[in-house]
């Protein structure tokens, strides 16, 4: 039962982040779950450092929900690639002299 409240915890300050964080988000509710649960160990452990909490205490809700704005926006910071950089595969299709196609004739 505590892993239950664990995830249902997690969905809510997930979905809290989600909402209040302005931008694209990621979809899904296992992706939302997981942020809910990440952020409150960001909250946690980022407070212990800050002496916010003590050691061994965990993050209220509203410190987890900005442990996950926090996670949110790191992901949207680090999580994508740059978009200069061109993908060997375009429409099903391997660009010439990037990868192997199997069929050289071409």
């Amino acid at each position: 039962m505590h892993i239950l409240g664990i995830i249902l915890i997690g969905l809510v300050v997930g979905i809290l982040a989600r909402i209040v964080t302005p931008g694209p988000n990621p979809r899904g509710i296992i992706v939302t779950i997981v942020i809910g649960i990440v952020g409150a160990v960001i909250a946690t452990y980022g407070g212990q450092a800050l002496g916010l909490y003590e050691p061994g205490q965990p993050a209220g809700f509203v410190g987890s929900v900005i442990g996950a704005m926090v996670l949110l926006v790191l992901l949207r910071l680090f999580g994508r690639l740059p978009h200069n950089i061109p993908s060997p595969v375009i429409r099903g299709r391997v660009r010439e002299g990037e990868g192997h196609t199997g069929d050289q004739s071409r």
